[in-house]
């Protein structure tokens, strides 16, 4: 499926422009007494309709009915009686007021979702930069087109507000036995928050508008909460509890979560959550938790992976629970991760990890140029690496071998195993000798071409030795590895004022370089860093940077702005940066004139030239961070972006997972035409 970007601008456009409109439902007027001592009344009476209706309008009305449902208790009607102590059992649950959904769903819950409330959610997203600049002025012609869209459907557009305001509340979903091959003993549920005055209507027309037990219901009283499930057993079941709804595929399930609200506790008072709360933002609107072991057991009982062990062994893998907000801070919005971990890192979780008394990697971006569009330190311990290296490609192999068992498929499998050993065969180097060579910071950087030209980025990174001598040996092994390379000498030096640059050939190697190839990898040598960079003139700017001392990236203040959202603790570990405003401006420069060319709507491609320059648009757009460090046994990891991102990611899977059998339907992979119009 052939998307036009313009439409991804509808979509955008469109859910500000949903959010922005306000709907309000109307109060009905509280009962008066005679009202409720006519309903009591009614409750003895021979007709059922109407005691069923007395005894709804009774649940309804609230706490306010307790008074008159207490006085009846000593009424001569048996029916009455009953029916009125029924009734109160009901209100001491449907009086319960707001509620944390975590506290109700099971503690041995396997997976966990929870959005807080989406409609301050969706205030806060527009208070971000990405929604201000949804909302602001230069936007608004579009903002008017897509209403005008939405309005050629009023009755659809008028009903789906309503629903939104009516459950613009609390929801959370939770699976707390998962069995896969079997998905009947699958056990979850999830609850809803109705956001109405008047709960019960909303309760039933919702029963009423998704044909939820629309081939009859049986209703089962269960603590004194009435769920409705199918006579068969079949079928769903649902509740209401004051202004919750609790629906689940068994009567069993919902009965769980009845427990819960009558004894919360639940997955918020488990031990590692409460652990990892502190470190999850003071505010999230959507929270996550997965018991990541369980959920891999059940897995692998419906597709075994042989070398799965191996392979999470060597990437560090070991963790027992994963939690992950989402947030809007400010001017971006946050994700956090905690992840407990079954002991200290492994693999390559190790490698990563600097000890105690190692420099905090950040310093290491004074490195990176100022005008980085991307930019990442972390620390590597080579040895590491290395042991962690074979079991992570024992288990690969293990897991191609299974693959290349089922037959060929489209794509050759290779084996990275023999790769290497061919290579450490050709050049007479060891790769762990090599990697052990490495122990300190790592960095790497890619800065746009001047002036946002349609050319190659310059790249280039460093790795730390341990000191001086080694550095040296990694600069020699390199180079023999290089020019013994089917015996020709691939690597040349160059001299440069105070430095050594080592370049390598490429055609020496074999490639197909085209003459006008940007790229020529160089490196040199500066105390215990071997610094690479793309090309001579890149690592030129590199070395100058480092001969002047120049404070490289800390000097940009956006990237130190968002570097103060981070605690000290948080800044210890890796640091990735990336220069959203650039990159969204080189973008919009290269990409808005094509729009404007391809778009066949008058009225859109004249509000397309009116759009301020995307230097202008995008000023304020802040950075992309990421940070990840480790607490005790725990990995923390903290991404901020103008964008949601974890909900960005969702949405671009289930993009890609939508357009994949579309342009496989089309001839050369090519989606229909859309229709004029409409962007």
């Amino acid at each position: 499926m052939c998307i036009r970007v313009n439409q991804w601008m509808t979509v955008c456009v469109a859910m500000i422009a949903f959010i922005a409109i306000s709907s309000h439902a109307l109060e009905k007027p509280a009962p008066t007494d005679d009202q409720l001592k006519a309903w009591v009344k009614e409750l003895g009476d021979d007709d059922f309709a109407k005691r069923l209706a007395a005894e709804k309008e009774l649940s309804k009305a609230g706490a306010k009915a307790e008074i008159v449902l207490k006085a009846s208790l000593t009424s001569a009607d048996p029916q009455v009686k009953a029916t009125a102590a029924r009734l109160l059992g009901r209100l001491r649950l449907a009086t319960i007021g707001a509620m944390d959904y975590l506290q109700v769903v099971p503690a041995n819950s396997i997976i966990v979702l929870q959005l807080k409330n989406l409609s301050t959610s969706l205030e806060n997203a527009k208070k971000t930069a990405i929604g201000q600049i949804i909302l602001s002025k230069d936007l608004e012609p579009f903002r008017t087109k897509v209403d005008a869209m939405m309005n050629q459907e009023p009755q659809k557009k008028k009903e789906a507000l309503l629903w939104f305001q009516r459950f613009k509340g609390q929801f959370t979903v939770s699976l707390w036995e998962l069995n896969l091959l079997n998905p009947e003993e699958l056990k979850f549920g999830a609850i809803l928050e109705i956001t109405d005055p008047n709960p019960v209507d909303v309760f039933d027309e919702l029963l009423t508008k998704t044909g939820v037990l629309a081939g009859g219901r049986k209703t089962t009283n269960y603590k004194d909460v009435d769920i409705l499930n199918d006579p068969l057993g079949a079928g769903p079941a649902v509740a209401l509890i004051g202004r919750h709804i609790l629906v689940s595929n068994t009567l069993e399930s919902v009965q769980k979560l009845v427990d819960g609200f009558i004894q919360p506790g639940g997955f918020a008072a488990t031990p590692d959550f409460k652990k990892a709360l502190p470190h999850l933002g003071t505010q999230p609107d959507m929270i996550f938790g997965m018991d990541f072991q369980k959920y891999m057991k059940a897995a692998q009982a419906v597709a075994p992976m042989p070398g799965y062990d191996e392979l999470m062994k060597g990437a560090g893998v070991t963790a027992k629970y994963l939690y992950m907000t989402s947030s809007s801070a400010a001017d971006t919005f946050e994700d956090r991760f905690y992840v407990v971990n079954d002991g200290p890192p492994k693999g390559f979780a190790a490698a990563a990890r600097p000890p105690a008394d190692a420099p905090p990697p950040l310093t290491d971006m004074a490195l990176m140029p100022a005008n980085s569009i991307l930019a990442a330190v972390g620390y590597l311990d080579g040895s590491q690496m290395n042991a962690a290296m074979g079991d992570y490609l024992g288990g690969l192999k293990k897991m191609m071998d299974q693959v290349k068992k089922q037959g060929p498929g489209p794509v050759p499998i290779p084996d990275f195993s023999e790769a290497i050993a061919q290579f450490e065969a050709k050049s007479g180097l060891k790769v762990g000798d090599l990697a052990a060579l490495v122990k300190g910071s790592i960095g790497y950087y890619a800065v746009l071409a001047p002036g946002g030209a349609l050319a190659p980025p310059d790249l280039g990174l460093f790795i730390t030795c341990e000191d001086a001598e080694k550095a040296k040996a990694v600069n020699a092994a390199i180079s023999k590895g290089f020019n013994a390379y089917d015996n020709k000498n691939a690597v040349k030096e160059v001299d440069a004022p105070g430095h050594k640059i080592y370049q390598l050939d490429l055609t020496a190697l074999g490639l197909p370089v085209q003459p006008n190839f940007p790229y020529s990898p160089c490196w040199t040598i500066e105390g215990n860093r071997v610094f690479v960079a793309s090309s001579i003139q890149a690592l030129r700017k590199q070395l100058s940077f480092i001969d002047n001392k120049t404070p490289g990236l800390l000097s940009q203040p956006d990237f130190v702005k968002a570097l103060g959202a981070l605690s000290p603790e948080e800044r210890k570990g890796q640091i990735m940066y990336a220069d959203m405003k650039s990159l969204l401006t080189f973008g919009a420069t290269v990409g808005l004139p094509l729009l404007q060319a391809k778009v066949k709507d008058a009225e859109i491609k004249k509000n397309l030239a009116t759009l301020p320059p995307a230097t202008q648009l995008f000023k304020d757009v802040p950075p992309v961070l990421i940070a990840s460090t480790f607490i005790g046994d725990a990995n923390i990891g903290i991404m901020r972006s103008p964008v949601p991102p974890f909900q960005t990611v969702f949405l671009m899977a289930i993009g890609a997972g939508l357009a994949m059998p579309m342009m496989g339907g089309m001839p050369g992979g090519v989606g229909p035409e859309l229709p004029p119009g409409g962007f």
